[in-house]
Formats: structure tokens, C-alpha cells, sequence
């Protein structure tokens, strides 16, 4: 398998942005998915505000998602 470089990364991603950009952003929230299946009895779904950057502050191509999540969660019904 080949080294895939930040610049590789970068390259592709810029190719096939659609695709990338649904990536990020379904990892991001299965990543926050998680903290709720941590404690079993809590029985909550956390949520998050999500924003997809594609530039840095230099304004360099680099996609990265930023997430905020709340100290709290929504309470599951049945």
C-alpha cells in the first residue's frame, strides 16, 4: 500500500469533495453518537452543532469539520 501524504489527502479530497465532505461529517457524528452508548443507564442522545471548514486561516485547502456539543443531552422515550 502506498504513503499517503497530507498533500495526497488534500488532492484527493479536492477531487471528490462531495463525497469527503459526507465522510467528515457522518464520522463526526457517529464519533458523538458514541458518548451517548458510554453510560447505558444515562439513556440520552447527544447532540452537537457541526461546521465543515475547507480552508485555513491562511485560507489553505484543508477540510476539517469543528464540533460544539452542550454539557447535557436529550432524554430517550420510548
Amino acid at each position: 500500500m502506498p504513503n499517503l501524504s497530507s498533500d495526497h489527502l488534500r488532492a484527493l479530497a479536492h477531487a471528490h469533495q462531495n463525497i469527503v465532505y459526507d465522510l467528515l461529517m457522518r464520522a463526526s457524528w457517529e464519533t458523538v453518537g458514541t458518548f451517548g452508548e458510554i453510560d447505558k443507564k444515562q439513556e440520552t442522545t447527544p447532540g452537537a452543532i457541526a461546521v465543515l471548514h475547507t480552508k485555513t486561516r491562511r485560507l489553505d485547502y484543508h477540510p476539517h469539520v469543528h464540533l460544539i456539543m452542550p454539557a447535557g443531552a436529550i432524554e430517550r422515550r420510548a
